[in-house]
């Protein structure tokens, strides 16, 4: 077909107004602030979300053009030349610039999985900045506590598999939180293994790469976008999420605090990697450095000269204090209102 300047004016027309609608400007741009009608049809370079593509755009322009035969005919090679010469500063958002995007936006979100390897499930923890209570052994164990009630269904023996990072999971809290599973009859029995120096990655890390591909190649401008990311990324819907819901969805407790007055540390527990806890033993731990090495055992209950089972008996009667996040500074907030020009207008 042959393009003259009508047909140019109504394409260039079509993707102005559908960079309007669907675009975002460039943040590294001085004027990105600035999302006026005026402002992005000036030549301010436009970025169109990832899942957009030149083809997606044609097909949405032929829908548009109705009946009008002479545009209806207009193929996508020619289309596509049309847009570079009359709006090259609209563009497809590559993943790469959606990472550059997401480090000037100063909103952080926290992302812990939990699996439960009989059946594949993950429930993915996702926490909006304000909803952590900081790095450490307390908001681990909370979460892996939810984690436990939530995929237990009565089972009596318990197989944990965890990295080696000392603050979060390799500590002596975390010992006494399986005493205190074993001693409160949550499980008979626990097995706990750590990864051996070298090995990172398990399938948890599987399940969450599965949202960092999906991730890639999505556009979030809010918290929920980024939920639906995790729940949709796997095929078979493997990955499962839970947010924090100011409490609602879940609370962090002073573990550590807590249990510490009933339990002696364990020495050098660094160079462990197997741990083995039983109902049967309360207060006992069976500890060996590899596969092949001798278990040993280690006396961890403190009774200080009382009856062992008033002690037990205490620590069965114990109630968590709730830890509460943080609230966000002022400062911090107010980083958030700096960057809403540069979201759609709905936001």
């Amino acid at each position: 077909m042959t393009i003259d300047q009508n047909i140019k004016k109504k394409v260039k027309k079509f993707l102005e107004k559908y960079a309007q609608e669907h675009g975002q400007p460039d943040p590294s741009q001085k004027y990105a602030r600035k999302i006026a009608v005026e402002v992005r049809s000036s030549g301010e370079i436009i970025f169109l979300p990832t899942e957009m593509s030149y083809k997606s755009v044609h097909h949405d322009f032929v829908i548009s053009v109705g009946e009008e035969s002479n545009l209806k005919s207009l193929k996508y090679e020619a289309f596509r030349r049309l847009w570079h010469e009359l709006a090259p500063n609209v563009k497809i958002r590559k993943p790469r610039t959606d990472f550059e995007i997401f480090f000037d936006n100063p909103r952080k979100a926290e992302l812990f999985g939990f699996q439960n390897k009989a059946t594949g499930v993950q429930l993915n923890y996702i926490l909006n900045e304000g909803e952590t209570i900081g790095k450490g052994s307390n908001g681990t164990l909370s979460l892996v506590f939810d984690g436990i009630k939530r995929f237990n269904k009565g089972e009596k023996y318990l197989k944990l598999s965890c990295d080696n990072a000392p603050g979060q999971n390799k500590n002596n809290a975390t010992i006494r939180f399986l005493f205190y599973l074993t001693i409160c009859g949550y499980y008979e029995t626990i097995g706990l293994d750590f990864m051996i120096a070298g090995h990172t990655k398990s399938r948890v890390d599987g399940n969450i790469g599965m949202a960092k591909r999906r991730y890639k190649k999505s556009t979030i401008e809010e918290f929920k976008q980024l939920v639906e990311v995790v729940e949709k990324s796997s095929p078979t819907g493997l990955n499962k999420t839970q947010c924090y819901e100011n409490g609602k969805g879940f609370q962090y407790y002073k573990i550590k605090e807590t249990l510490g007055n009933y339990f002696i540390k364990l020495s050098n527990i660094a160079k462990y990697h197997h741990f083995f806890f039983s109902s049967f033993n309360l207060g006992v731990v069976k500890v060996k450095e590899s596969v092949d090495s001798k278990w040993k055992e280690f006396d961890l209950l403190k009774t200080e000269g009382k009856e062992r089972e008033k002690v037990i008996e205490k620590i069965r009667n114990l109630v968590f204090h709730i830890s509460e996040p943080k609230p966000l500074s002022q400062k911090r907030l107010t980083d958030f209102y700096k960057i809403l020009p540069l979201l759609p207008k709905e936001y």
